[in-house]
């Protein structure tokens, strides 16, 4: 059999170099040289065929409608560009890139004129009336103006209303309503004037959101290494409305740690008296925290779909209303338990000692208690007026009535201790003052810790005889009195 020439051979390659030669040569004249029309905007571009052919025809038509959409004029009024850079702290540059952006993905009324592609290549060719694109533009500007300035009247309306998570929520939508057309200055009329629609939106914001306030109820939170926290965290939302404070229910929150595991990130809604909680067992000890932080969750106000950046900085630079809790952390159970109970609580002392129908302030058990509970973190609040102890005794005896004292200060604890008995005296010869005292009689201890019954006891009993005096032997019983206390208090904690 006879081999073939060389020139049969080399005749199919050739043929394969002409064909890739003659598809190079049919390229349109649009690819090779850029239409100029007065009349249309012009967005060609190419991209490399690799990956799969929807991948490299969308990346395509993507570079085609950003070249079409940067051939679009768009003027950028120039106040706004420094009141975005001041509010956002995006740099100017950023700015105007973002509101191109704006322009691209508002971009609609465009057609396909031709697609070409070659072995390598796949080039698209868009266009896009200039009139048309015009007519379209100031349509849906309308429509967003309208929108938006419906939303702000809604809003104010919620606001009215003390419907404060309403408002926020028309708001933050207005905003989304104009993004769009971030950098123009859209105006709208109410109630009979014109103004700047994007600001009005963000003053409005802006100045209910500085007027919310997050209230944790204890600053500072004690947690024991190893162990779960056994009670809840409670967070109050409220706002002041002609100079009342009230809660403010239905509010999104959201709890973080700043370090460690726990339960971060978790999200609440306040109850319908503005309050929300941290469930118990969320935060451990044994986590690296040291803070745990609630914030108005803004993310659940606002739309957030397709935001643009430089509405997310404009979001992101509102005063947000945040409370801050500080983690103590204790070794032993015992200190942990006095500063569970004590650690940023407001605790009224009332201590007395009665004799026959006298009534002597008891100082001594008062300043035990006092330095107790400081060394544990609690805050000592004292009555005003010093005859307003009369009516916290008064209270004693029937604590289910009203709270006697209107000037007093809220505690969250009201301890009272109280002697009533007889002050027995007998000669004594050897003593220089002439005589022994002794006490005998009734002592009760009694805390409560809301204006509810928290801890109660009481016991009959008698002091040694004393030679230094009435004084002294009261001192002397208040050390047994507070000792008695620790204990028993102590008890009532490990419960």
């Amino acid at each position: 059999m006879k081999t073939p020439p060389k020139s049969i051979l080399f005749l199919p390659i050739l043929i394969l170099c002409l064909f890739v030669g003659a598809a190079h040569a049919k390229a349109p004249t649009w690819v090779i040289t850029r239409p100029l029309s007065n009349d249309y905007y012009i967005g060609i571009d190419k991209s490399d065929k690799q990956g799969s052919q929807e991948s490299y025809r969308q990346a395509a038509q993507n570079k085609a409608l950003f070249d079409l959409s940067s051939q679009i004029s768009i003027e950028i009024a120039g106040e706004f560009v420094d009141v975005a850079v001041e509010r956002t702290g995006l740099s100017e540059q950023e700015v105007r890139m973002e509101i191109r952006a704006a322009s691209q993905a508002k971009l609609s009324g465009h057609e396909l004129v031709d697609e070409w592609e070659s072995r390598k290549e796949y080039w698209v060719y868009y266009r896009i009336s200039k009139a048309l694109y015009r007519r379209l533009q100031a349509a849906e500007r309308q429509k967003a103006i309208l929108s938006a300035r419906d939303m702000l009247l809604k809003a104010r309306s919620a606001h009215a209303s003390a419907e404060h998570v309403s408002a926020l929520r028309f708001y933050f939508e207005a905003l989304n309503r104009i993004q769009d057309f971030v950098g123009e200055n859209l105006q709208a009329s109410i109630a009979g004037q014109e103004v700047f629609l994007f600001n009005e939106i963000y003053v409005d914001l802006q100045r209910l959101m500085a007027s919310l306030k997050l209230t944790a109820q204890r600053s500072v939170l004690p947690v024991m290494s190893g162990v779960t926290v056994a009670t809840p965290v409670s967070v109050r939302a409220s706002i002041k409305d002609s100079g009342v404070e009230m809660g403010v229910p239905g509010l999104p929150i959201v709890f973080s740690l700043d370090n460690g595991s726990g339960n971060a990130d978790q999200k609440s809604m306040t109850d319908t008296n503005g309050i929300v909680r941290y469930g118990p067992g969320d935060i451990s000890a044994t986590d690296t925290a040291d803070r745990l932080r609630a914030r108005i969750d803004v993310q659940n106000l606002f739309p957030g779909k397709d935001t643009r950046r430089f509405f997310q900085a404009l979001i992101e630079k509102i005063t947000i209303p945040e409370a801050d809790i500080f983690l103590k952390s204790f070794a032993d159970r015992e200190n942990y338990l006095w500063h569970r109970e004590f650690l940023g609580q407001n605790i009224l002392i009332v201590c007395d000692y009665q004799v026959g129908a006298g009534e002597v302030s008891w100082d001594k058990i008062g300043d035990e208690l006092v330095n107790f509970i400081k060394e544990k973190d609690g805050r000592i609040q004292r009555l005003r007026d010093p005859s307003s102890k009369r009516a916290i005794l008064d209270w004693l005896e029937e604590p289910v009535s009203a709270w006697p004292l209107t000037d007093a200060p809220e505690a969250d604890f009201v301890f009272i201790v109280q002697a009533h008995g007889k002050m027995k005296k007998r000669e004594n010869a050897q003593n220089p003052f002439g005589e022994d005292v002794q006490f005998a009689g009734k002592i009760s201890t009694v805390v409560h810790k809301t204006r509810k019954l928290h801890f109660s006891d009481q016991y009959r009993g008698a002091t040694g005889w004393n030679p230094l005096g009435e004084e002294m032997v009261m001192d002397v019983l208040a050390l047994h009195v507070f000792k008695r206390w620790k204990q028993q208090y102590l008890k009532r904690l490990m419960e």
